[in-house]
């Protein structure tokens, strides 16, 4: 049984989770990439599967194509999580590229991971790529951070935009409507003085017919 496939947004199928029910045991299995924008993926799916307070939750990563700092966060935080229902977390069959970053930040051995036939493993495998890979995983997982982060900002610049244009333009209705006002005043006072003056020119004729 399987679980309609989740992205991490509109349009943007960087993610896939499936959930797939072996005997009594679930394992969700993930693809693609985990990064900043997908990681809370994960973890949301993961909360609502714990309310069935599994004994032992699998999580199959061998389709992962991209994982990030943040989905170090999200494994501890499932580990967590489940630790808290005493219940076991298990990696299946990791990729490489979540093998290294498991291995660069230190937090294989805090995982149980087995292999597709069950068969457990310890740290990484041997066929690990070398420090030059282990660079260009930092770099490409700093580069993703300083664009999601860039992106932020500029929707925040955006909107800080908006709404100045939205005050600037009220400005401009209220000196508009100020001067609408004026005009109207000096219009009418106009009129009142072209009466007084007519009523006076008015005055000066009757006097000077009698």
């Amino acid at each position: 049984m399987s679980t309609p496939t989740l992205a991490a947004g509109p349009g943007d199928p960087s993610l896939s989770l499936s959930l797939v029910d072996i005997g009594p045991l679930p394992v969700l299995a993930a693809a693609g990439e985990v990064d900043l924008t997908s990681a809370h993926l994960l973890t949301d799916l993961v909360e609502h599967l714990l309310r069935d307070e599994p004994l032992r939750l699998v999580l199959d990563l061998a389709a992962v194509t991209f994982f990030g700092a943040e989905g170090i966060t999200a494994l501890l935080r499932i580990r967590g999580a489940v630790a808290a229902q005493a219940g076991e977390l298990v990696l299946r069959d990791p990729s490489p590229v979540v093998l290294r970053t498991l291995t660069i930040t230190g937090t294989a051995d805090a995982f149980r991971i087995e292999e597709g036939d069950g068969r457990r493993t310890a740290g990484p495998r041997p066929d690990q790529d070398g420090p030059a890979d282990v660079l260009r995983l930092t770099a490409v997982n700093a580069a993703r951070t300083s664009a999601a982060l860039a992106a932020t900002a500029s929707k925040e610049a955006a909107e800080r935009c908006r709404t100045a244009l939205a005050d600037l333009r009220a400005v401009q209705r209220s000196v508009r409507d100020a001067r609408e006002r004026l005009a109207t005043i000096r219009q009418a006072a106009a009129t009142r003085i072209a009466r007084s003056a007519s009523r006076l020119d008015g005055g000066r004729v009757t006097g000077s017919g009698g």
